[in-house]
């Protein structure tokens, strides 16, 4: 992407159609890397060398093949793409770009939605609004002379107002339903324009605040907008003369939202509530674009606003009100002030007060001028202390340029003399030492989970620009876990009644490490990969051994959760936005679409280089069978001499029906190449006297798709075998094959057990596989096939193997072919 030469409008559907790439291929677990370019398919050769890269994310879709070039390939899944998208049409032969709409028309069926129904066409709509949005954001920022979200030091507000790019791994991030151009430009943080409040007095009937301390947030604005200057002396008049009547502050947006509805002119023509206009000191919308922040006032004010933002109407419910409440009283008793002493690197910013208006006869909230008042501990005299917002540090550079994230380790590096790479190490270590650390210590210690993405987080930064303080913020995203209630509710003994708050270990782990890790951590590590000062890889196996050095104090099952589930959770931010899902009103038992995702820090344990690895063209294994007077070899896969052997095998009718795999030599090398790029699956040829006898492909079950249908375990490695036809039958040849390849998989430690997902048709597989040891584990639906699961562990194969080296010669023969 040459974000130089692009208008703001290219460079945003870029942008967009990256987001929408990389969530697809998360989402739906579709496409796979291919580091090598084919050599037969001479027309899909020239298109690929014009892309100028040398690897592509490639994925099948019924008679398509879509290539999209990589600039950068992510161990996390935040790729980085030039364009154009490529489409190879294996039905009509022809090869074309694919535009931004014909893969948004993609998604949309890949979901089962029809094209036209009202879900594709919001789907459609909210994209188009993402594009126009961030264009003229983009616009702004580089045509108007506004700062640029690079420099190393930023205040709180500035941190705030960078997130340019919004969420890396959304879609719809800068998608504002109800927003027009000129709403965007004016209270969109982005564009850095300070706006006054709507305010409001109402009968004190209809007012309803709770707070914990001792100031009303209603008192203290009516304190501010006595005293301040700019304010009308017909205010100042009014204020005077309804004392006992409620003063309050909603979004200027929203507030001409709610005088446009039935409820609120009903109480305006009843003289119980007077609309006041916009009034006071001016405020800042921050990076949540309906919290407003000014230096001026002690606190901050969370407004609800009628807008879907990403996957939610940003509306306060009742429900959530009080928890914010539920939390400060926590935090002011010895509990709360225990976790400030042991953990004075995090602070926990309240959000102590609330307040709305009763309208309705059964007692229900006018939820539009529900409000939320968070601490504001950036205030005048902090204001200008260097913070980054997490999620406006880990976006990429703009227009080409370095990112903050970037010019901060450059900047250490070079201060300092050493490497990037160790800049970046330390750097990352010391954010694991304040967030990482403290966060899963808390939970352990307290039960207390926090919804810690990265929007809801805000780094100290020292004078080297690197972490020093975690702020967290956001009521709606604390939890207790069930097994530390009733020490919770020794200090409040009524907390999180009528909130759902509490929440069982089972309930919250999934979704706490889906904010902590995938979302936060792997979002840091997947932004230094892509600034280029460091290797995703590293920065996983860093932030492994700290995790491991946790593991022995950790009370809540978490940290073994992180570290040995095959797959964790992710929202699945595409899945709820082509369905159109709004979050907020979910149940909260299923509050979002969760899907699996793979664990990376499996690697270090369980991934076998031996087996997934290994030299091309290398001989492996051998087995020496004395019955038959021959030598069995087991070669990684070479192109030139396996694929047209593999080819005429694919073509037999035994093969057919099985492998389903019978293409043309150009398609089929494309599917071995991206195989062989594949950090999970190999293919081995199996020879007898250089001849090819059989194909094997090697798979680490956590990471191919048999892993999401059964409960898979780490150490799981399976195979599909292909022994080639033969003219007369061989006495226990196609076992031997096996135990040949068995052999090889449990030659690696790593491997704890073999599995094989046969055709559940394939009676001749079954019985072969029950010879070596293999023990049926029912059937499971595929998304191409219905197989029969079946494992084996390796002491059941050594001892089927002794079985068959002491069988004597007249052993029953195996009818070949043999296919799994």
């Amino acid at each position: 992407m040459n974000a130089k030469l692009s208008s703001s409008g290219q460079y945003a559907t870029q942008l967009i159609y990256s987001a929408l790439l990389n969530t697809y291929f998360q989402e739906f677990q579709k496409g796979a890397l291919l580091d090598s370019a084919p050599q037969w398919d001479t027309r899909l050769v020239a298109r690929l060398a014009a892309t100028g890269v040398e690897q592509w994310m490639r994925v099948e879709i019924d008679f398509l093949e879509i290539y999209c070039p990589l600039t950068y390939h992510s161990a996390t899944g935040r790729h980085a793409y030039a364009f154009p998208v490529l489409c190879l049409d294996r039905k009509n032969d022809g090869i074309d770009e694919l535009s931004f709409d014909d893969f948004t028309a993609i998604v949309v069926q890949e979901l089962e939605l029809p094209l036209g129904s009202a879900e594709a066409n919001c789907f459609g709509r909210r994209l188009a609004a993402c594009v126009r949005n961030l264009a003229a954001i983009l616009e702004h920022r580089r045509r108007d002379g506004a700062r640029l979200p690079s420099r190393i030091a930023a205040s709180f507000i500035e941190t705030e107002q960078a997130l340019i790019l919004g969420h890396a791994m959304h879609p719809l991030a800068k998608d504002r339903s109800g927003f027009t151009l000129d709403d965007l430009r004016q209270y969109s943080p982005e564009f850095e324009r300070p706006f006054q409040l709507h305010y409001f007095l109402c009968a004190p009937r209809l007012f309803v605040e709770q707070h914990h301390g001792s100031e009303s947030a209603s008192e203290r604005l009516r304190c501010t907008i006595r005293e301040n200057p700019t304010t009308p002396l017909t205010v100042r008049e009014l204020l005077m003369e309804r004392k006992d009547w409620k003063l309050f502050a909603a979004h200027p947006w929203e507030a001409l939202y709610q005088l446009s509805t039935r409820s609120v002119r009903t109480l305006i023509d009843q003289a119980d509530l007077i609309d006041l206009g916009r009034i006071g000191p001016v405020f800042h919308a921050t990076s949540s674009l309906r919290t407003a922040w000014s230096p001026e006032v002690p606190f901050m004010l969370k407004f609800s606003l009628h807008a879907k933002l990403t996957n939610s109407i940003r509306v306060n419910h009742a429900w959530e009100l009080p928890i914010g409440i539920y939390i400060a009283r926590l935090l002011d008793t010895n509990w709360g002030r225990t976790i400030a002493r042991e953990f004075p690197e995090v602070e926990l910013i309240p959000d102590p007060s609330y307040y709305s208006l009763c309208a309705g006869e059964g007692g229900e909230l006018l939820e539009g001028f529900s409000t939320i008042v968070r601490h504001n501990p950036f205030g005048n005299g902090t204001a200008t202390r260097n913070i980054a917002l997490l999620a406006s540090l880990c976006q990429d550079g703009l227009f080409g340029g370095a990112s903050r994230l970037a010019n901060i380790t450059n900047e250490y590096a070079k201060t300092h003399r050493t490497s990037v790479a160790t800049a970046a190490m330390l750097w990352f270590k010391q954010y694991l030492a304040v967030f990482l650390r403290p966060l899963i210590q808390i939970y352990s210690r307290y039960g207390l989970a926090l919804e810690a993405h990265q929007q809801n987080i805000l780094l100290g930064l020292d004078e080297n620009g690197f972490p020093c303080k975690t702020y967290f913020r956001d009521n709606q995203g604390y939890f207790i876990r069930e097994g530390k209630r009733a020490e919770v509710q020794r200090f409040v003994p009524d907390f999180g009644e009528g909130c759902f708050i509490v929440h069982s270990e089972d309930h919250i782990n999934p979704k706490f490490t889906y904010y902590l890790i995938i979302n936060n951590l792997l979002g840091v590590i997947a932004a230094k990969g892509r600034a280029g000062v460091a290797k995703e890889t590293d920065l996983i196996s860093a932030a492994q051994d700290c995790l491991e050095t946790l593991r022995p104090e950790d009370q809540s099952g978490l940290v073994s959760y992180i570290l040995d589930s095959a797959f964790l959770t992710l929202k699945g931010n595409l899945s709820m936005s082509v369905l159109d899902m709004n979050e907020a009103t979910q149940p909260i038992e299923r509050p979002a679409v969760y899907l699996p995702y793979p664990n990376p820090f499996l690697f270090r344990k369980h991934y076998s280089q031996r087996i997934l690895a290994p030299r091309p063209a290398h001989i492996v294994r051998t087995r020496y069978l004395a019955e038959h007077g021959a030598t069995l070899y087991l070669r990684a896969l070479d192109y030139e001499r396996d694929l047209p052997l593999y080819h005429s095998w694919f073509h037999q009718d035994y093969a057919k029906p099985f492998w389903n795999m019978a293409d043309p030599l150009e398609k089929l090398e494309v599917s071995y190449r991206e195989q062989q790029s594949s950090l999970h699956s190999r293919a081995y040829t199996g020879l007898i006297d250089g001849d090819g006898v059989f194909a094997v492909e090697f798979y680490w079950a956590a990471r191919d798709v048999i892993g999401r249908y059964y409960n898979v375990r780490p150490g799981d490695y399976g195979l599909h075998l292909l022994i080639a036809p033969s003219e007369m039958p061989k006495r226990n040849f196609s076992l031997h094959v096996l135990f040949l390849c068995l052999d090889f998989l449990f030659s690696d430690a790593r491997v704890t057990r073999a599995v094989c997902e046969a055709d559940q048709r394939n009676a001749a597989m079954d019985r072969l596989l029950e010879r070596a040891g293999f023990r049926s584990q029912g059937i499971v639906r595929l998304p191409k096939k219905q197989a029969h699961l079946t494992s084996c562990t390796r002491e059941s194969f050594r001892a089927k193997e002794a079985t068959l080296l002491a069988t004597p010669a007249e052993a029953p023969a195996v009818t070949l072919p043999t296919v799994a």
